[in-house]
């Protein structure tokens, strides 16, 4: 029996030097929203973001990826910090442009008492993440990629183009998949268009939706995530579409069965709310495209895999 070829994927998006801070006593829900955590709070600093963390959870299981990003300017300490982190990742082949003039993005997320969660984010470098300087390399890799996870990219000015031309310039056998992620209150309707091009030409289209963020019913004008779901099965009756929803489960529409919840799993305790929608996607399509499981149990494979990163656990 010939040897099953290795599975690939080439990853885009912004990315952060994250320092992430766990306060088990402290209800981050009571305390001001530019409060600034004490530096010797540090629980784990690290390289994160949606792209990169989803990249890092399948080389966690033997998965190779390569990933293209933007830093700040060459002679940046935060810049060099976020590159040697990086570099750790053997999994991971990182393509990080470092950006003359800007400042490499950084990341504080505070987790408290009962998973109250704060995040506060600065950095210009990610703002040059533009179709001029990723486009082309990323479609190159795209062409040799069973996959192609656009994630945390989705709402930049700057690459508005490389959205709309992304679905054509990349191999027919390569699957496209898109989680915009936080949809910005001041996103231009132009822009909010690009990325729904995209999200509707993709293969598989993961998007989130919770009590504090109504992501996806904002995004496409809906007030439920039901309604969302039919939608966008009228509008591609051929995207797969699974909605996060946090605690409530993970939503999707099935043809036979119509809108489908999947409950989500149960957990002791929260140490980390950033990233479980990364390790999240990064498992379900594992499932789904590598492994060929049906997509009921690639989502609770995802959810498996959600609960054990927000209790601080290892992926592997």
């Amino acid at each position: 029996m010939a040897e099953q070829a290795p599975f690939r994927v080439a990853s885009a998006g912004t990315i952060w030097l994250e320092e992430n801070y766990y306060f088990p006593d402290v209800d981050l829900n009571s305390v001001p929203d530019d409060y600034s955590p004490p530096e010797d709070r540090v629980h784990e600093i690290t390289a994160g973001s949606s792209a990169f963390s989803f990249c890092r959870t399948l080389g966690g299981v033997g998965i190779h990826s390569t990933f293209f990003g933007v830093a700040g300017d060459p002679i940046e300490p935060r810049g060099d910090q976020l590159e040697s982190l990086v570099s750790q990742e053997r999994m991971i082949t990182t393509h990080l442009i470092r950006q003359p003039g800007t400042t490499t993005g950084l990341s504080k997320n505070m987790t408290g008492k009962n998973g109250s969660h704060l995040m506060a984010e600065s950095g210009t470098a990610n703002q040059a993440f533009s179709t001029e300087t990723i486009l082309l390399p990323l479609v190159e890799a795209a062409r040799t990629a069973d996959v192609l996870y656009a994630g945390g990219c989705l709402k930049l000015e700057s690459f508005q183009e490389g959205y709309r031309l992304l679905p054509d310039l990349i191999s027919e056998t390569t699957r496209l998949v898109v989680d915009h992620g936080r949809i910005p209150k001041n996103l231009s309707p132009e822009l909010a268009d690009a990325v729904k091009y995209l999200a509707l030409h993709a293969n598989y289209y993961l998007p989130s939706e919770d009590k504090k963020e109504e992501e996806f019913c904002t995004f496409w004008g809906v007030d439920t995530i039901e309604e969302g779901l039919w939608l966008l099965h009228q509008k591609a009756p051929n995207l797969t579409v699974v909605v996060k929803a946090g605690e409530q489960g993970a939503y999707y529409y099935d043809s036979n069965m119509g809108v489908v919840r999947v409950d989500a799993l149960p957990v002791a305790h929260i140490t980390r709310r950033t990233g479980a929608g990364d390790n999240f996607n990064a498992r379900f399509i594992l499932e789904a495209l590598a492994n060929n499981r049906p997509i009921l149990e690639a989502i609770k494979k995802g959810h498996e895999t959600a609960a054990a990163h927000i209790q601080g656990h290892s992926v592997r």
